[in-house]
């Protein structure tokens, strides 16, 4: 095979190294620069070997032996640069020195002008199959050019490597493909300096190299991380989520669903919806539950959303279950409607709960229905010449009172001021005049901060919630009688 052959070869890998370049060029970031500067120079590298490759002229063979040799100097001290911005997550700007500018200009300078003073490497002319080679005998300043090169070599595959261990899993990859690509190149010209070949076939691989690092840099999609990302993102979401396939295997749980659901080792869509009844699944491709589980002594409320996988022609390909802890909104809500509700002071219903309480006992027709009015004498003078903070506590007390006496499907409201409402309904008379008992015994007189409280009462009576309004304040007006009368 003669050095047309190789040669070949050689203008495949500088096409492939012209077509990166170019795509390089296109890009407007600074490591694209770079990464074009790096190119380039290796594509002179190799149009210069080409040129050795296509003459059997000693001269020109010399020249381009040397500005191929020049060319890698620039190629890796750009590679460097690239090396260096790659591996830095920071965006700083990397500043080649004047120094090593200067070194490499005078390498440069050497190795261009070896083909007249032959003083950096001298040349043996070979002839095999009726091509001429040049085997190259090496003096001391090409060791010079060869420790520079060295250096460069280390630094770059140093960088890789530290950037390699740095990284997590997944994304070492880019750096340990490009930095085996260029291992190889180094490799391939070590054995072609050691065993004086005449062609040296490590220039071929910057082709490769030019190949992986554009990919690894720009078309690099990267979906193993890309899934790995997704996967982590997903273990670590606060709320339980669950995937299944489409035959009803589990796929996937992160950590909050295992800890929360108690999910066993490969429980399948059957088990899981036998486990958790609260999901009355139908054919709707996307359905919402509420539930309230108990995890760690602590109750949380989830909103759980189930929802059918398809692909683009409609068919199943899975299903899963997100978890939405609506805690912090459940408990803000109820607290709404418990302040709507209730009086915030005593603990009792409020004014606005009596309309809603009617309804209910109307609703339900929970007759006969009894109560009573309790209204404590007095407040107005306590809040005055003891303090509102006086007041506060008889008011609590006789809700105490009234709640410790009555039962839970009683309703004590605290109807204005000092005025309480007890109302009983689905209740007969004989247990009806037993709570009166209990809380007359309790609440005829009692003793707060050293005052000594006194209550008035009135009781009602009515089967239909039509009568609710008048009979109420018929038994308002008789406490109002009664105290008119003490007063008198």
């Amino acid at each position: 095979m003669g050095k047309e052959f190789f040669a070949g070869f050689y203008l495949v890998a500088g096409t492939i190294i012209a077509t990166y370049l170019f795509r390089a060029m296109l890009k407007k970031d600074e490591i694209g620069r770079i990464m074009a500067r790096a190119l380039g120079a290796g594509l002179v590298a190799i149009m210069a070997y080409i040129l050795y490759l296509c003459t059997n002229s000693y001269l020109l063979m010399s020249m381009a032996n040397s500005v191929m040799f020049a060319s890698v100097d620039w190629s890796l001290f750009f590679l460097l640069q690239f090396v260096i911005r790659f591996t830095r997550s920071e965006n700083r700007e990397y500043n080649e020195t004047k120094i090593a500018v200067a070194i490499l200009l005078l390498d440069n300078l050497q190795l261009l002008l070896n083909p007249i003073t032959e003083y950096t490497m001298r040349y043996k002319v070979v002839e095999m199959t009726g091509s001429k080679y040049l085997v190259f005998r090496m003096q001391w300043p090409f060791y010079v050019h060869l420790v520079l090169c060295y250096i460069m070599v280390v630094w770059i595959i140093a960088s890789l490597t530290i950037k390699y261990f740095k990284v997590a899993n997944f994304y070492r990859a880019r750096y340990a493909v490009i930095n085996l690509a260029f291992i190889a190149v180094i490799l391939l010209n070590i054995v072609f300096l050691v065993i004086g070949g005449v062609v040296d076939f490590s220039i071929i691989t910057y082709a490769v190299l030019s190949c992986f690092l554009y990919f690894f840099v720009y078309d690099y999609k990267g979906t193993p991380a890309a899934n790995a990302t997704k996967a982590y993102f997903v273990e670590e979401m606060n709320n339980p989520i669950v995937f299944f396939d489409y035959e009803g295997r589990m796929l996937m749980s992160n950590r909050r669903a295992r800890e929360v659901l108690s999910l066993a080792e490969n429980e399948n869509l059957g088990e899981f919806l036998k486990n958790n009844s609260y999901l009355k699944l139908t054919d709707e491709r996307e359905q919402y539950f509420e539930t309230t589980l108990i995890h760690k002594d602590l109750v949380i409320y989830f909103q759980i959303q189930y929802k059918f996988l398809q692909d683009k022609d409609g068919k199943t390909i899975g299903s899963f279950f997100v978890y939405d802890d609506i805690t912090d909104k459940k408990r803000a809500l109820i607290q709404t409607e418990y302040n709507a509700n209730h009086d915030i002071l005593t603990g009792t219903f409020n004014r606005n709960y009596y309309a809603s309480f009617k309804k209910m006992i109307a609703e339900k027709e929970l007759y006969p229905v009894f109560g009573a009015i309790y209204n404590i004498n007095g407040l107005r003078e306590i809040n005055q010449n003891y303090g509102v903070d006086t007041g506060d506590k008889i008011l609590k007390r006789l809700a105490w009172l009234l709640q410790q006496f009555s039962r839970v499907t009683d309703c004590v409201i605290r109807m204005d001021g000092g005025e309480m409402a007890l109302i009983m309904p689905a209740t007969n008379e004989k247990k009806a005049n037993e709570i009166y008992r209990k809380i007359e015994r309790r609440i005829g007189t009692f003793e707060v901060s050293g005052i000594d409280v006194t209550v008035e009462s009135s009781y009602f009576y009515f089967e239909d919630t039509e009568d609710f309004d008048r009979i109420y304040e018929e038994a308002r007006r008789d406490i109002v009688e009664k105290k008119k009368r003490e007063k008198g």
